[in-house]
């Protein structure tokens, strides 16, 4: 088992949908175990590791290459609050942790484990009047349902148990800083999702309870998509393309581009290419193709999303290119047209350019096209190894 799932701090999530097994976990006391490689505090500073509508454990905090915890559970007067007095955790190293809770009472207080030792927490908010229920909320895991506290960092092996992980436990799991892939103690485990499928949007849940995670998909990415007031021919030899660079990691799966047609130009090939010097050069890294002949024949155009096959991993801060070609058109009146914007293009992130022979040349001119690329948010990276994991140092 080497995997985990990356969270790239701007869009994506894990939802396990509500089941009566992981409602109201720290009702008579209940625990949180997950590991954590945190690189930042997250999308707004904000970060949540794992939550369920009214509770929620979230990054905060950073600062010299740590960030901080904050354990909120959401009451009818005021919301309990919970945040690491000193910064506990590193940046860019895994970690375990442990959250217990029992909201049982007002007077009750999480303990948090970091690396198998227990660390001091700050009441914040002291909570009053009633617990509210999660009854009806999803589990999210690296995010909350509204997508806008996206975690910066990867997860694996999220737990919840209903009862309270005592101190030799938590150290036991956490096995004198060499990690442990299977939890001491099974008893009232009530989820358990490993993160380490590798491939696909399903992460299963261990336990026989059946409440498998599903990952958020088809997030909008790199995008030029307003002010079009012309187009552009392809067929034959005559290609296009339109560079664009992202300012996060992700796998692409599909473009959407803005065309229409006139005659009958056939198959329309989209795919990626990497590029030297702003053009496109080498291979296609993923492709699709469309049928060109289907498309509307309306000037105006019309949004039209191309599969990129498996898609291909694009890496951040780094161009691309989409190259569009519809090889069987025999001329201008037989073409998909691309439509674009060539009055105020503003995308900074790249430019359009043409080919006359069938992409061995490239040249430019100041036009932006009308594209959207669209991709998995989230990765399940090499390289986590629990039994070489290094031990966390935290300095109070």
């Amino acid at each position: 088992m080497n995997k985990a799932v990356l969270f790239n701090g701007a869009s994506g999530k894990i939802t396990v949908s509500d089941d009566s097994a992981i409602q109201n976990i720290f009702d008579s006391g209940g625990s949180v175990e997950i590991y954590i490689y945190i690189s930042s505090d997250g999308e707004n500073s904000q970060g949540i590791i794992i939550g369920k509508g009214v509770w929620y454990l979230r990054t905060v905090g950073q600062a010299a290459s740590k960030v901080k915890l904050e354990f909120i559970h959401e009451w009818s007067g005021n919301d309990g609050t919970w945040i690491t007095t000193a910064t506990e955790v590193d940046l860019d190293t895994w970690t375990h942790i442990v959250l217990t809770y029992d909201s049982g009472s007002t007077a009750n207080n999480p303990i948090l484990y970091v690396a198998g030792s227990s660390v001091t927490l700050t009441e914040s908010v002291t909570p009053t009047n009633t617990r509210d229920t999660d009854v009806g909320s999803d589990l999210v895991i690296g995010n909350r349902a509204a997508d806008d506290r996206t975690l910066d960092g990867k997860l694996a092996e999220a737990r919840l148990h209903t009862r309270i992980i005592g101190a030799t436990e938590a150290s036991n799991n956490y096995n004198g800083g060499a990690g442990r892939y299977w939890p001491s103690d099974f008893r009232n485990l009530v989820g358990w999702w490993h993160l380490n499928e590798g491939t696909g949007t399903n992460v299963r849940d261990e336990t026989n309870r059946g409440n498998a995670g599903t990952i958020s998909t088809s997030t909008k990415f790199e995008y030029y998509n307003t002010g079009d007031d012309n187009a552009f021919g392809i067929w034959g030899v005559h290609w296009l393309t339109q560079t664009f660079t992202p300012s996060v990691a992700h796998k692409i799966t599909s473009v959407k581009l803005k065309i229409f047609r006139e005659g009958s130009p056939g198959t329309l090939t989209v795919s990626i290419r990497a590029t030297s010097g702003g053009e496109p050069i080498g291979g296609d890294l993923c492709s699709g193709t469309i049928d060109g002949n289907g498309l509307t024949t309306d000037i105006a155009g019309a949004w039209y999303e191309i599969t990129l096959g498996a898609g291909c991993d694009l890496d951040a801060d780094t161009k691309y290119a989409i190259v569009a070609r519809a090889p069987s058109g025999s001329d201008a009146g037989n073409a998909v047209n691309w439509r674009g914007d060539s009055s105020s293009p503003t995308y900074s992130g790249g430019a359009a350019l043409y080919s006359d022979n069938s992409g061995v040349d490239w040249s430019g001119y100041d036009v932006d096209r009308m594209f959207e690329e669209w991709g998995r948010i989230m990765t399940f990276p090499d390289g986590f190894d629990f039994m070489n994991m290094t031990h966390v140092s935290r300095r109070r």
